[in-house]
């Protein structure tokens, strides 16, 4: 770096921050966001972080010096890694003849429109699950009572019920 001059420094400078963050959005998958918790918004802007290091890999390789190294090798393990951020379409992934099937529903705790105390309700909802036959079902505002109506979906998520907040539930085959 004694042979870079104060502008080719404050690029090198600008070049090796765009390198860390490429380097952080590339191992963001693999670590959890509890840990670091800004790791995952760096996913959000991964393409200018890659089109960033082309411009700096470009600049260094237009000005011939080895700071190009730099970018060149996070853009090398942003290529590598990078389909677990941007899944590329690839025909060869397509399954023919399977789906999953899908129901989300907010049940308002099983209580109907309005709160209102209606066993009806939730009646209602169970047979709307059971007519449908979803591989998985999303409840948003779960109430313990459609558990029992649900015995067909051998594995179960429920949110834990702290202070009379609503419960998330999800129901799977």
């Amino acid at each position: 770096m004694k042979q870079l001059s104060i502008f080719n420094r404050l690029v090198f400078l600008l070049n090796a921050l765009a390198a860390l963050l490429l380097l952080f959005a590339c191992v963001a998958p693999y670590i959890s966001p509890d840990i670091f918790s800004f790791l995952p918004l760096l996913s959000l802007i991964l393409p200018y972080l890659i089109f960033a290091n082309i411009v700096f890999l470009l600049f260094w390789m237009f000005k011939r010096k080895r700071q190009l190294l730099i970018s060149l090798s996070v853009i090398l393990l942003a290529y590598f890694t990078q389909e677990t951020i941007v899944k590329f379409f690839n025909p060869n992934d397509l399954v023919e003849d399977s789906h999953i099937s899908i129901l989300t529903f907010n049940s308002h705790g099983s209580r109907g429109v309005g709160w209102s105390r209606n066993p009806q309700y939730s009646r209602e909802i169970g047979d709307l699950v059971i007519a449908e036959n979803p591989d998985i079902v999303c409840f948003q505002e779960f109430s313990r009572t459609m558990d029992r109506k649900l015995k067909q979906y051998p594995y179960k998520y429920q949110t834990p019920f702290y202070n009379d907040k609503s419960r998330q539930a999800i129901y799977s085959k």
